[in-house]
């Protein structure tokens, strides 16, 4: 049995081998530094995990412009702000235990982020290694063949503006208050501020700084072979990036909040229920900065599946000075739609 499997073993490899050496291509193109590549994207299904739980769809647009710039937009929004009341983040209250409970002044907003990103490339340059391209791709095989190919790398220089708001909700997803907002009624500013549970919308314009790593193959060859499923132009354009920012809130806004307070008069009357309109900006502490790393990965490749980005992101935003309340990860699957403007 192990001739056996010993055997088959050495013809498959034999048989990759003898693959190799039969096809015969030659490289069309193969300067990375070179072109011009514009994507424009959608994205079905982006998860944003935070204080506010968004499923979420998505639009954005890239365009680089050869060795020397990036421009990037991406815009995603929650299908429903509703969301945070499949994991009963919401309902988490006990409006007799907690006192002050505070909801929106208006309607909860969705999650929704926007964020423009200018990159400078620095120090590009060319090292030179070998790349897989793909010949025959299927569902149970894909052959492969490696040529000599050039790779860009680049070290971005990165300067963005990034807004988003949430519905921020100081119960957390598993029923327990850790902590409150403070605020004071509009008719009466000069009181001290009150403690006040409960979730409303907040917002925030902020100005993103920071580096990155950004890599990017663009070869096309074409096979010359007389099994017509070998022969034909082949094409890879594939980029990664890694980044890190530094996000400096330029303006933070937490909206007021419908405060409302029940309580009883005596043993022997019903209960009463009061509504007050309250200032939570001045009053909540909020953080002075915040971060974020992650890594996109696009391939275009109009002779195999098409194109598409995968997109992974974690940090803290600026908010309400409870960090681990902005803590965010960010998931996304981008559909891409390329164009070489050269």
């Amino acid at each position: 049995m192990k001739k056996l499997l010993f055997l088959l073993n050495m013809m498959l490899v034999t048989a990759f081998v003898y693959a190799q050496k039969e096809i015969h291509y030659e490289i069309l193109r193969n300067e990375p530094q070179s072109h011009n590549n514009l994507f424009v994207s959608a994205s079905p299904v982006f998860f944003d995990i935070s204080n506010n739980t968004g499923v979420c769809f998505g639009l954005g647009a890239s365009y680089n412009h050869k060795e020397k710039f990036i421009v990037d937009l991406d815009f995603h929004r929650s299908y429903t702000e509703k969301t945070n009341l499949l994991f009963g983040s919401f309902e988490s209250y006990d409006r007799n235990k907690i006192g002050r409970y505070g909801e929106p002044m208006g309607p909860m907003k969705n999650l929704m982020v926007f964020n423009m990103s200018g990159q400078y490339l620095f120090n590009p340059h060319i090292r030179e290694g070998r790349k897989k391209v793909p010949v025959v791709r299927g569902y149970h095989k894909t052959v492969y063949i490696k040529v000599p190919t050039k790779r860009l790398y680049a070290f971005p220089l990165r300067v963005g503006y990034y807004y988003y708001q949430l519905v921020i909700n100081s119960a957390s997803n598993f029923g327990s208050t850790h902590f409150s907002w403070f605020g004071t009624k509009i008719n009466d500013p000069a009181a001290t501020p009150e403690a006040i549970q409960g979730y409303t919308n907040y917002k925030a314009q902020i100005l993103t700084l920071g580096i990155g790593i950004y890599i990017r193959d663009d070869i096309k060859i074409t096979v010359i072979d007389s099994r017509p499923q070998y022969s034909g132009d082949k094409e890879v354009r594939e980029s990664t990036y890694y980044y890190a920012d530094i996000l400096f809130p330029m303006n933070q806004k937490i909206e007021n909040m419908n405060v409302i307070e029940t309580y009883y008069p005596d043993i022997f009357s019903s209960a009463i229920t009061i509504e007050d309109e309250y200032n939570m900006n001045d009053h909540t502490p909020k953080t002075k900065m915040g971060f974020r790393v992650g890594r996109k990965y696009l391939i275009a490749n109009p002779s195999s599946w098409g194109a598409a980005a995968l997109k992974v992101e974690v940090g803290c935003r600026p908010g309400p000075i409870e960090y681990k309340r902005n803590l965010f990860l960010v998931v996304g699957f981008d559909i891409i739609f390329s164009k070489r403007t050269y």
